[in-house]
C-alpha cells in the first residue's frame, strides 16, 4: 500500500508541478471560495494518477504483483483523502497567519466552515472513483464534468463566508457545528459506499 502511494506521488510530481502549485495557491489566498476551489481540484488527483496508469498499463503490471484488488483501490482512496486533507490544512494554517498579522480574530465558524469543505472534497472524490474504476478515465469524463462542476457550486454555497453562514444558522436556531457533523456523517458513509463499489469493480475487471 505504502509502496503504490509513493508511486502515485512521485508520478504526480513530477508530471504535474504546476497543477499543484496551483491547488497550494488557491489553498492559501484569503476567503473561503478559493479554498474551496483548491479542496475540490485536490480531489481530482486520484484521477489524474489513474489516467497515468492507465497510459503506462500499470494495472497489467500491477496484476502480476502481490497487490490485492482492494490495496489498488484503498490507494487511490488514501491519495485523494491526503491531498484534501492537505488542502484544508494549507488553509486553515494561512487564515491563522492572515488573521495573526491583521491582529483579527476568526471568523465565526472558521473550523465548521473547513470541515465543510473537507467533507465536499471526500464527497467528489467519493463519486468520481467508482466511475473511473468502471469506465477508464477517458470514458468516465462526462462524469467528471458533472460532478465536479456540481461540487464546486456546493462547496462555494456550503463554506460561503463563515460569518454569514454562522447568522443564517443562528437565526434558524442551528449550530453551524451540528451541521458540519451531520454533513461529516453524510460523507464518511458515502466513502465507505464509494469504497466498496469500487472494489467489486476492480476485483471483476480482467488485465
Amino acid at each position: 500500500m505504502t509502496g503504490l502511494l509513493v508511486k502515485d506521488c512521485l508520478t504526480l510530481v513530477k508530471q504535474m508541478k504546476i497543477f499543484l502549485v496551483i491547488i497550494i495557491v488557491f489553498s492559501i489566498v484569503p476567503g473561503y471560495n478559493m479554498s474551496a476551489f483548491a479542496i475540490v481540484y485536490s480531489a481530482l488527483l486520484p484521477m489524474t494518477a489513474l489516467a497515468y496508469d492507465e497510459r503506462s498499463k500499470w494495472d497489467m503490471l500491477a496484476s502480476m504483483m502481490p497487490y490485492r484488488p482492494r490495496d489498488m483501490v484503498l490507494s487511490k482512496y488514501l491519495l485523494g483523502i491526503c491531498a484534501v486533507l492537505a488542502a484544508v490544512i494549507l488553509s486553515c494554517v494561512a487564515q491563522t497567519v492572515i488573521n495573526a498579522v491583521r491582529h483579527t480574530a476568526a471568523e465565526p465558524g472558521f473550523i465548521a466552515g473547513s470541515a465543510v469543505m473537507f467533507c465536499a472534497g471526500l464527497i467528489t472524490l467519493s463519486l468520481l472513483l467508482p466511475f473511473m474504476f468502471r469506465f477508464g478515465v477517458e470514458k468516465g469524463r462526462i462524469a467528471l464534468f458533472v460532478i465536479v462542476g456540481l461540487a464546486a457550486v456546493a462547496a462555494v454555497f456550503l463554506s460561503g463566508k463563515s460569518e454569514d453562514a454562522a447568522s443564517f444558522y443562528a437565526s434558524e436556531s442551528i449550530s453551524l457545528s451540528a451541521v458540519a457533523g451531520v454533513i461529516g456523517a453524510a460523507a464518511a458513509v458515502i466513502l465507505i459506499v464509494s469504497v466498496l463499489i469500487s472494489v467489486r469493480i476492480y476485483s471483476r475487471k480482467e488485465f
